[in-house]
């Protein structure tokens, strides 16, 4: 899924849309992957926001 944007371009919203989709289907299964799977969110926010701060307001 987030491989797609980066084989053409794509808007940002639709890229910061693909990203939510992604981080909203992983479901760390095992409480020891919590750490991981909040470090993924924050990095992934924090790539949302960079890609969604190229949208013109």
């Amino acid at each position: 899924m987030i491989q797609k944007c980066t084989e053409r371009q794509f808007p940002p919203s639709n890229v910061a849309q693909v990203l939510d989709s992604a981080v909203t289907s992983l479901k760390p299964c095992c409480s020891q992957n919590l750490p991981i799977y909040a470090e993924i969110q924050k990095c992934t926010s924090i790539s949302r926001s960079q890609i969604l701060a190229l949208v013109p307001s």
